[in-house]
């Protein structure tokens, strides 16, 4: 997970920092959904009030970074019309 851009003096572009939980609590698919995330209003909900699991298979194509093999995860999420609503209002 994306902890966002840090920006460090001796760097000329922000640095992505990444988060990463540990094995145990990514291992399957409803510890996963049980993580909690901050709302729109900051309270924390379960990811599984957002999201919509498919499950399914896609090509398989091998991504190398470094020569080092690298994995993407591609999520495709739209804010809930009342979130945007909210957010808009600030």
């Amino acid at each position: 997970m994306s902890a966002g851009p840090a920006h460090f003096e001796r760097e000329k572009e922000p640095v992505e920092l990444f988060m990463r939980m540990p094995i145990t609590e990514r291992a399957s698919l409803s510890s996963l959904k049980e993580v909690m995330v901050p709302s729109v209003s900051g309270t924390l909900v379960p990811l599984s009030e957002l999201v919509t699991v498919k499950e399914g298979i896609d090509d398989k194509t091998i991504y190398h970074k470094n020569l080092k093999r690298v994995t993407y995860v591609i999520v495709m999420w739209q804010a809930p019309k009342r979130a945007l609503s909210m957010s808009s209002s600030r």
